[in-house]
Protein backbone atom coordinates (compact mmCIF):
# COMPACT_ATOMS: atom_id res chain seq x y z
CA UNK A 1 0.00 0.00 0.00
CA UNK A 2 2.68 2.61 0.84
CA UNK A 3 4.64 1.61 -2.28
CA UNK A 4 1.60 2.03 -4.55
CA UNK A 5 0.88 5.42 -2.99
CA UNK A 6 4.49 6.51 -3.51
CA UNK A 7 4.43 5.56 -7.20
CA UNK A 8 1.10 7.37 -7.61
CA UNK A 9 2.58 10.55 -6.11
CA UNK A 10 5.62 10.29 -8.41
CA UNK A 11 3.45 9.81 -11.50
CA UNK A 12 0.44 12.06 -10.77
CA UNK A 13 1.43 14.19 -7.79
CA UNK A 14 -0.38 14.41 -4.48
CA UNK A 15 -4.10 13.50 -4.49
CA UNK A 16 -6.55 16.43 -4.72
CA UNK A 17 -7.72 15.93 -1.12
CA UNK A 18 -4.18 16.53 0.13
CA UNK A 19 -3.55 19.50 -2.17
CA UNK A 20 -6.85 21.16 -1.20
CA UNK A 21 -6.17 20.74 2.54
CA UNK A 22 -2.41 21.27 2.46
CA UNK A 23 -2.57 24.27 4.80
CA UNK A 24 -4.63 22.46 7.44
CA UNK A 25 -2.46 19.35 7.23
CA UNK A 26 0.73 21.40 7.53
CA UNK A 27 -0.57 23.33 10.57
CA UNK A 28 -1.74 20.11 12.22
CA UNK A 29 1.60 18.39 11.69
CA UNK A 30 3.47 21.49 12.90
CA UNK A 31 1.31 21.66 16.04
CA UNK A 32 1.79 17.96 16.79
CA UNK A 33 5.53 18.30 16.21
CA UNK A 34 5.65 21.28 18.58
CA UNK A 35 3.76 19.37 21.27
CA UNK A 36 6.07 16.38 20.83
CA UNK A 37 9.12 18.62 21.10
CA UNK A 38 7.78 20.33 24.24
CA UNK A 39 7.01 16.94 25.81
CA UNK A 40 10.45 15.60 24.90
CA UNK A 41 12.12 18.63 26.51
CA UNK A 42 9.91 18.63 29.62
CA UNK A 43 10.56 14.92 30.19
CA UNK A 44 14.16 15.73 30.96
CA UNK A 45 17.16 13.43 30.69
CA UNK A 46 17.01 9.72 31.37
CA UNK A 47 19.53 7.39 32.96
CA UNK A 48 19.27 4.13 31.00
CA UNK A 49 21.88 2.18 32.95
CA UNK A 50 21.16 -1.44 33.77
CA UNK A 51 23.63 -1.56 36.64
CA UNK A 52 22.52 -3.99 39.34
CA UNK A 53 22.44 -3.12 43.03
CA UNK A 54 22.37 -6.58 44.57
CA UNK A 55 23.76 -6.46 48.10
CA UNK A 56 23.19 -2.70 48.45
CA UNK A 57 21.10 -1.48 51.40
CA UNK A 58 19.13 1.70 50.71
CA UNK A 59 17.23 3.59 53.40
CA UNK A 60 14.44 5.82 52.07
CA UNK A 61 12.51 8.51 53.93
CA UNK A 62 9.44 10.19 52.52
CA UNK A 63 6.92 8.96 49.98
CA UNK A 64 9.05 7.99 46.96
CA UNK A 65 7.18 5.04 45.54
CA UNK A 66 8.62 5.25 42.02
CA UNK A 67 12.21 5.51 43.26
CA UNK A 68 11.58 2.56 45.58
CA UNK A 69 10.34 0.49 42.66
CA UNK A 70 13.26 1.42 40.41
CA UNK A 71 15.86 0.55 43.05
CA UNK A 72 14.05 -2.66 44.01
CA UNK A 73 13.97 -3.74 40.34
CA UNK A 74 17.75 -3.56 40.34
CA UNK A 75 18.04 -5.85 43.36
CA UNK A 76 18.67 -3.36 46.17
CA UNK A 77 17.49 -4.09 49.69
CA UNK A 78 15.06 -1.28 50.58
CA UNK A 79 14.37 -0.04 54.11
CA UNK A 80 11.40 2.33 54.22
CA UNK A 81 11.23 4.54 57.31
CA UNK A 82 7.56 5.05 58.15
CA UNK A 83 5.63 6.66 60.97
CA UNK A 84 3.14 3.81 61.15
CA UNK A 85 3.94 0.28 62.25
CA UNK A 86 4.86 -2.30 59.58
CA UNK A 87 1.71 -4.18 60.58
CA UNK A 88 -0.45 -1.32 59.27
CA UNK A 89 -2.70 -2.90 56.59
CA UNK A 90 -2.20 -0.09 54.05
CA UNK A 91 1.59 -0.14 54.46
CA UNK A 92 1.69 -3.94 54.32
CA UNK A 93 -0.36 -3.90 51.10
CA UNK A 94 1.93 -1.22 49.61
CA UNK A 95 5.04 -3.28 50.35
CA UNK A 96 3.43 -6.45 49.00
CA UNK A 97 2.58 -4.60 45.76
CA UNK A 98 6.18 -3.40 45.36
CA UNK A 99 7.53 -6.88 46.03
CA UNK A 100 5.16 -8.38 43.47
CA UNK A 101 5.84 -5.73 40.80
CA UNK A 102 9.62 -5.82 41.18
CA UNK A 103 10.17 -9.48 42.04
CA UNK A 104 12.27 -8.36 45.02
CA UNK A 105 11.30 -9.62 48.48
CA UNK A 106 13.98 -7.52 50.20
CA UNK A 107 11.65 -4.55 50.65
CA UNK A 108 10.39 -3.87 54.13
CA UNK A 109 9.57 -1.03 56.52
CA UNK A 110 10.78 0.01 59.93
CA UNK A 111 8.87 2.32 62.22
CA UNK A 112 10.45 5.63 63.16
CA UNK A 113 8.73 8.95 63.72
CA UNK A 114 10.93 11.49 61.92
CA UNK A 115 9.06 14.30 63.70
CA UNK A 116 10.35 12.99 67.03
CA UNK A 117 14.07 13.34 67.73
CA UNK A 118 13.75 10.73 70.47
CA UNK A 119 12.36 8.22 67.98
CA UNK A 120 15.10 9.06 65.45
CA UNK A 121 17.81 8.69 68.09
CA UNK A 122 16.40 5.37 69.26
CA UNK A 123 16.29 4.04 65.71
CA UNK A 124 19.82 5.26 64.85
CA UNK A 125 21.25 3.81 68.07
CA UNK A 126 19.53 0.50 67.47
CA UNK A 127 20.86 0.43 63.89
CA UNK A 128 24.45 1.29 64.86
CA UNK A 129 24.63 -0.97 67.93
CA UNK A 130 23.16 -3.97 66.14
CA UNK A 131 25.28 -7.12 66.32
CA UNK A 132 26.39 -8.04 63.74
CA UNK A 133 26.58 -4.48 62.33
CA UNK A 134 23.83 -3.68 59.85
CA UNK A 135 24.97 -2.64 56.41
CA UNK A 136 23.97 0.74 54.96
CA UNK A 137 25.04 1.93 51.50
CA UNK A 138 22.67 4.79 50.88
CA UNK A 139 20.13 6.96 52.63
CA UNK A 140 17.69 9.04 50.59
CA UNK A 141 17.03 12.11 52.56
CA UNK A 142 24.57 8.65 61.24
CA UNK A 143 25.43 5.23 60.93
CA UNK A 144 27.51 6.64 58.11
CA UNK A 145 30.83 6.75 59.89
CA UNK A 146 30.48 3.15 61.06
CA UNK A 147 30.45 1.66 57.56
CA UNK A 148 33.51 -0.27 56.28
CA UNK A 149 35.84 1.44 53.84
CA UNK A 150 34.99 -0.79 50.87
CA UNK A 151 31.39 0.46 50.71
CA UNK A 152 30.26 3.35 48.58
CA UNK A 153 28.00 5.22 51.02
CA UNK A 154 25.84 7.99 49.54
CA UNK A 155 23.50 10.39 51.33
CA UNK A 156 21.07 11.55 48.65
CA UNK A 157 19.14 14.72 49.54
CA UNK A 158 16.18 15.80 47.43
CA UNK A 159 15.99 19.52 46.74
CA UNK A 160 14.50 21.90 44.19
CA UNK A 161 15.26 25.17 42.44
CA UNK A 162 13.29 27.24 44.97
CA UNK A 163 16.49 27.74 47.02
CA UNK A 164 17.63 30.22 44.35
CA UNK A 165 14.95 32.74 45.33
CA UNK A 166 15.48 32.42 49.07
CA UNK A 167 16.76 35.39 51.08
CA UNK A 168 20.28 34.84 52.48
CA UNK A 169 20.46 32.98 55.77
CA UNK A 170 22.01 36.06 57.34
CA UNK A 171 18.73 37.92 56.86
CA UNK A 172 16.05 37.17 59.41
CA UNK A 173 12.46 36.67 58.38
CA UNK A 174 9.96 38.65 60.42
CA UNK A 175 6.21 39.05 60.19
CA UNK A 176 6.48 41.65 57.43
CA UNK A 177 8.81 39.59 55.21
CA UNK A 178 7.56 36.08 55.97
CA UNK A 179 5.47 34.18 53.45
CA UNK A 180 4.89 30.44 52.82
CA UNK A 181 6.90 30.59 49.60
CA UNK A 182 9.85 32.35 51.24
CA UNK A 183 9.78 29.99 54.19
CA UNK A 184 9.84 26.95 51.88
CA UNK A 185 12.65 28.41 49.76
CA UNK A 186 14.62 29.27 52.87
CA UNK A 187 14.19 25.72 54.21
CA UNK A 188 15.69 24.34 50.98
CA UNK A 189 18.59 26.80 51.16
CA UNK A 190 19.23 25.86 54.80
CA UNK A 191 19.09 22.16 53.91
CA UNK A 192 21.67 22.60 51.16
CA UNK A 193 23.98 24.70 53.34
CA UNK A 194 23.66 22.10 56.07
CA UNK A 195 24.40 19.29 53.60
CA UNK A 196 27.51 21.03 52.33
CA UNK A 197 28.68 21.60 55.90
CA UNK A 198 27.95 17.95 56.74
CA UNK A 199 30.14 16.86 53.82
CA UNK A 200 32.98 18.99 55.22
CA UNK A 201 32.51 17.35 58.62
CA UNK A 202 32.65 13.92 56.98
CA UNK A 203 35.81 14.85 55.06
CA UNK A 204 37.44 16.12 58.27
CA UNK A 205 36.54 12.99 60.26
CA UNK A 206 39.46 10.66 60.93
CA UNK A 207 38.43 7.04 60.74
CA UNK A 208 39.94 4.66 63.32
CA UNK A 209 41.49 2.66 60.44
CA UNK A 210 42.98 5.92 59.05
CA UNK A 211 41.41 5.27 55.63
CA UNK A 212 39.67 8.01 53.60
CA UNK A 213 36.01 8.76 54.29
CA UNK A 214 33.75 6.82 51.93
CA UNK A 215 30.52 8.75 52.57
CA UNK A 216 29.30 11.41 50.14
CA UNK A 217 26.44 13.89 50.22
CA UNK A 218 24.68 14.29 46.86
CA UNK A 219 21.88 16.77 46.19
CA UNK A 220 19.27 15.87 43.57
CA UNK A 221 16.89 18.28 41.85
CA UNK A 222 14.39 16.05 40.00
CA UNK A 223 12.42 18.98 38.57
CA UNK A 224 8.64 19.31 38.49
CA UNK A 225 6.80 16.04 38.06
CA UNK A 226 3.29 14.65 38.40
CA UNK A 227 3.84 13.20 41.87
CA UNK A 228 1.20 13.18 44.61
CA UNK A 229 3.13 15.94 46.40
CA UNK A 230 3.04 18.19 43.34
CA UNK A 231 -0.65 17.42 42.88
CA UNK A 232 -1.38 18.45 46.47
CA UNK A 233 0.62 21.64 45.95
CA UNK A 234 -1.20 22.53 42.72
CA UNK A 235 -4.66 21.71 44.07
CA UNK A 236 -3.99 23.27 47.49
CA UNK A 237 -5.62 20.20 48.96
CA UNK A 238 -9.15 21.25 47.97
CA UNK A 239 -11.84 19.58 45.87
CA UNK A 240 -12.13 22.73 43.77
CA UNK A 241 -8.41 22.66 43.08
CA UNK A 242 -8.60 18.97 42.21
CA UNK A 243 -11.44 19.64 39.75
CA UNK A 244 -9.42 22.43 38.08
CA UNK A 245 -6.40 20.13 38.01
CA UNK A 246 -8.37 17.43 36.18
CA UNK A 247 -9.91 19.94 33.75
CA UNK A 248 -6.51 21.41 32.93
CA UNK A 249 -4.63 18.12 33.00
CA UNK A 250 -3.37 18.44 29.41
CA UNK A 251 -0.87 21.27 30.11
CA UNK A 252 0.12 19.51 33.35
CA UNK A 253 0.82 16.30 31.41
CA UNK A 254 2.64 18.26 28.72
CA UNK A 255 4.93 20.34 30.95
CA UNK A 256 5.56 18.10 33.96
CA UNK A 257 7.61 14.91 34.10
CA UNK A 258 6.16 11.55 34.89
CA UNK A 259 7.10 10.07 38.30
CA UNK A 260 9.08 7.41 36.44
CA UNK A 261 11.24 9.98 34.64
CA UNK A 262 11.60 12.08 37.81
CA UNK A 263 13.21 9.08 39.50
CA UNK A 264 16.05 8.94 36.95
CA UNK A 265 18.18 11.73 38.53
CA UNK A 266 17.99 9.80 41.82
CA UNK A 267 19.07 6.64 40.02
CA UNK A 268 22.01 8.56 38.56
CA UNK A 269 22.97 9.83 42.03
CA UNK A 270 22.58 6.37 43.49
CA UNK A 271 24.31 4.25 40.87
CA UNK A 272 26.66 6.27 38.68
CA UNK A 273 30.18 4.90 39.31
CA UNK A 274 31.84 8.24 38.58
CA UNK A 275 30.19 9.82 41.63
CA UNK A 276 31.90 7.20 43.78
CA UNK A 277 35.33 8.41 42.67
CA UNK A 278 34.91 12.14 43.31
CA UNK A 279 34.17 14.26 46.34
CA UNK A 280 30.71 14.79 47.75
CA UNK A 281 28.59 17.89 48.14
CA UNK A 282 27.60 17.90 44.44
CA UNK A 283 24.30 18.79 42.75
CA UNK A 284 22.64 16.47 40.21
CA UNK A 285 20.08 17.80 37.76
CA UNK A 286 18.87 16.10 34.57
CA UNK A 287 21.18 13.13 35.24
CA UNK A 288 24.38 15.16 35.23
CA UNK A 289 26.44 17.25 37.62
CA UNK A 290 25.69 20.96 37.56
CA UNK A 291 26.99 23.96 39.45
CA UNK A 292 25.05 25.52 42.29
CA UNK A 293 23.17 28.69 41.40
CA UNK A 294 24.31 30.47 44.57
CA UNK A 295 27.75 31.11 45.97
CA UNK A 296 26.64 31.64 49.57
CA UNK A 297 26.16 27.90 50.00
CA UNK A 298 29.81 27.86 51.10
CA UNK A 299 29.43 30.81 53.48
CA UNK A 300 31.47 29.52 56.43
CA UNK A 301 29.91 31.88 58.98
CA UNK A 302 26.35 31.10 57.87
CA UNK A 303 27.09 27.35 57.86
CA UNK A 304 28.68 27.58 61.32
CA UNK A 305 25.74 29.54 62.72
CA UNK A 306 23.29 27.11 61.14
CA UNK A 307 25.20 24.08 62.46
CA UNK A 308 25.54 25.47 65.99
CA UNK A 309 21.97 26.78 65.96
CA UNK A 310 20.72 23.37 64.85
CA UNK A 311 22.65 21.68 67.66
CA UNK A 312 21.14 24.05 70.23
CA UNK A 313 17.67 23.68 68.75
CA UNK A 314 17.94 19.88 68.76
CA UNK A 315 19.11 19.97 72.38
CA UNK A 316 16.21 22.25 73.30
CA UNK A 317 13.65 20.11 71.48
CA UNK A 318 15.02 16.90 73.00
CA UNK A 319 14.76 18.40 76.50
CA UNK A 320 11.21 19.55 75.83
CA UNK A 321 10.27 16.17 74.42
CA UNK A 322 11.95 14.42 77.37
CA UNK A 323 9.95 16.58 79.80
CA UNK A 324 6.76 15.86 77.85
CA UNK A 325 7.52 12.12 77.92
CA UNK A 326 8.19 12.32 81.67
CA UNK A 327 4.85 14.10 82.20
CA UNK A 328 3.06 11.54 80.05
CA UNK A 329 4.74 8.77 82.01
CA UNK A 330 3.64 10.31 85.31
CA UNK A 331 0.11 10.68 83.97
CA UNK A 332 0.08 7.07 82.82
CA UNK A 333 1.48 5.91 86.17
CA UNK A 334 -1.14 8.01 87.97
CA UNK A 335 -3.87 6.56 85.77
CA UNK A 336 -2.60 3.04 86.41
CA UNK A 337 -2.41 3.80 90.13
CA UNK A 338 -5.94 5.18 90.16
CA UNK A 339 -7.19 2.21 88.19
CA UNK A 340 -5.48 -0.16 90.62
CA UNK A 341 -6.94 1.72 93.61
CA UNK A 342 -10.38 1.72 92.01
CA UNK A 343 -10.08 -1.99 91.33
CA UNK A 344 -8.90 -2.59 94.88
CA UNK A 345 -11.73 -0.48 96.27
CA UNK A 346 -14.17 -2.40 94.10
CA UNK A 347 -12.78 -5.69 95.40
CA UNK A 348 -13.03 -4.46 99.00
CA UNK A 349 -16.54 -3.25 98.36
CA UNK A 350 -17.48 -6.60 96.86
CA UNK A 351 -15.90 -8.35 99.85
CA UNK A 352 -17.81 -6.14 102.32
CA UNK A 353 -21.04 -6.77 100.45
CA UNK A 354 -20.34 -10.49 100.53
CA UNK A 355 -19.71 -10.33 104.30
CA UNK A 356 -22.89 -8.34 104.84
CA UNK A 357 -24.89 -10.79 102.78
CA UNK A 358 -23.32 -13.67 104.72
CA UNK A 359 -24.22 -12.07 108.06
CA UNK A 360 -27.73 -11.33 106.82
CA UNK A 361 -28.20 -14.95 105.81
CA UNK A 362 -26.79 -16.08 109.15
CA UNK A 363 -29.28 -13.85 110.96
CA UNK A 364 -32.11 -15.20 108.86
CA UNK A 365 -31.04 -18.77 109.65
CA UNK A 366 -30.78 -17.96 113.38
CA UNK A 367 -34.24 -16.37 113.36
CA UNK A 368 -35.67 -19.35 111.55
CA UNK A 369 -34.19 -21.75 114.13
CA UNK A 370 -35.62 -19.71 117.04
CA UNK A 371 -39.07 -19.70 115.50
CA UNK A 372 -38.86 -23.43 114.93
CA UNK A 373 -37.92 -24.07 118.59
CA UNK A 374 -40.84 -21.95 119.83
CA UNK A 375 -43.34 -23.81 117.70
CA UNK A 376 -42.01 -27.16 118.99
Amino acid sequence: MPTAFLFYVIEHGFPPILRDNASIIFKTLATLTLFALIKWISNGASYPTERKMHGKVVMITGARAQLTKELAKRGAQIVLLTQVAPSDPFLAEFIDDIREQTGNDLVYAEQVDLASLHSVRQFATKWIDNAPPRRLDMIVLPAIRAQPFDRDVRIVIATCASYIGSPPLREKLDRTTWSPGRAYARSKLALMVFGRAFQKHLDAYKRPDELPMNARVIFVDPGLSRTPGTRRWLTRGSLTGLALYLIGYLPVWLLLKSPHRAAHPFLYAAMDPELGRIGGGRLVKECRLVDFARTDLDDEDAAKNLWEGTDKYIEKIEKEQAMARAKDKLKQEEMVKRAAEAEKAEEIGALVDAIKKGKQKEKEKTGTRKRTKKTT
